[in-house]
C-alpha cells in the first residue's frame, strides 16, 4: 500500500492486516487509487443497472439481511 503525500492509497487487492493497523494509527487521510475508483464506479453502475428493474430482487441490495432478508427496501 502506497504513502503518497499524507495519504495512504488504497488499490483494493493488497490491503494487510498490518496496512490497517497503520493507518488506524497514523491518522492520515485514506484514499484509493485511481484504478481502485474506477473498478468501484464500475460496481456502482452494475448496481444500478440491476435497481433499474424494480420487480427484480437482489439479497443485501433492495432487501435486508439475514432475518430480514424477505423485507424489500425501496429506493
Amino acid at each position: 500500500m502506497p504513502l503518497v503525500g499524507d495519504k495512504y492509497l488504497l488499490d483494493g487487492d493488497t490491503l494487510t492486516v498490518a496496512d490497517l493497523d497503520t493507518i488506524i494509527k497514523s491518522k492520515l487521510l485514506v484514499d484509493l487509487t485511481p484504478e481502485a475508483w474506477a473498478k468501484a464506479k464500475k460496481s456502482r453502475e452494475i448496481i444500478y443497472h440491476m435497481m433499474s428493474d424494480n420487480k427484480k430482487i437482489v439479497y443485501g441490495i433492495n432487501t435486508g439481511f439475514g432475518n430480514f432478508a424477505d423485507k424489500i427496501i425501496t429506493f
